[in-house]
């Protein structure tokens, strides 16, 4: 599994990267698989990466329309 090296930002140390969730729920980075969740799988999510810590985030926009019943 490869991850991406695309780079957003680098503010105060910490960097900003993208990275897709596998179909088993993974992300990796520098060659260290990371366990999100299967229901992300095919999903691009956005980490931040300090000395200290990598940090997923994951904004996941959701729209559904419903007949309103009369």
């Amino acid at each position: 599994m490869k991850g991406s090296s695309l780079c957003f930002a680098e503010e105060n140390g910490t960097r900003v990267l993208l990275r897709k969730v596998s179909r088993c729920g993974h992300i990796c980075y520098h060659g260290q698989l990371y366990f999100v969740t299967k229901a992300l799988a095919g999903q691009h999510l956005q980490i931040q990466v300090s000395s200290q810590q990598l940090v997923v985030k994951a904004v996941i926009p959701v729209y559904k329309a419903y007949e309103l019943r009369k």
